[in-house]
């Protein structure tokens, strides 16, 4: 097995990875490094190879590729491109949900091909709430596991917590 030395190679840490065969891995790098806070750019999703240190493949979850926000205080610049992501067991697709958005997205590693699901009914977004949706995800070849928080993360006291109840939304790769 070839190794990566991710700092070296890559600048940076992934939030996500996980082996598809020998050589090539499946990455998610979040967002710009952090000396550059001034502006967010929609994270990397692809396929690496580890020998030759690059990027065989990219894919977009997003509909531009970019996203440039400016600064600003009242909200942290990763928070709308957090995700939680699971492989299936045959490494051909790749589950992800969004943290601070009500969106699953299955992608399919080979083609590209990505599929986006909203929450149905889910209230419009603004960058300044931060409500944390999806707090885990696991998968097999069949089904997708998310647990579904809908959790306001700037609750100031642990009383209010029991107005929340998590949820296990259940997918098929169809998103159904």
């Amino acid at each position: 097995i070839v190794s990566c030395n991710w700092v070296d190679d890559f600048g940076r840490f992934p939030v996500f990875y996980s082996d598809i065969d020998d050589d090539r891995m499946f990455v998610v790098f979040d967002t710009t490094p952090i000396e550059n806070l001034g502006r967010v750019i929609t994270p990397k999703f692809g396929v690496i190879s580890r020998s030759e240190k690059k990027f065989l493949s990219t894919h977009r979850v997003f509909r531009d590729s970019v996203e440039v926000f400016g600064f600003n205080e009242r909200w942290n610049p990763y928070m709308p491109f957090s995700c939680k992501c699971a492989i299936n067991q045959s490494k051909t697709k790749v589950a992800i949900g969004m943290t601070y958005l009500p969106q699953i997205n299955i992608l399919d590693v080979e083609s590209g091909d990505v599929k986006c699901f909203r929450i149905e009914n889910s209230p419009e977004e603004r960058l300044t709430k931060s409500i944390v949706y999806y707090g885990s995800i696991q998968c097999d070849d069949k089904l997708i596991y998310a647990l579904y928080q809908n959790l306001n993360s700037n609750m100031s006291s642990p009383d209010d917590y029991h107005k929340y109840q998590s949820e296990l939304h259940i997918f098929n790769w169809n998103g159904e």
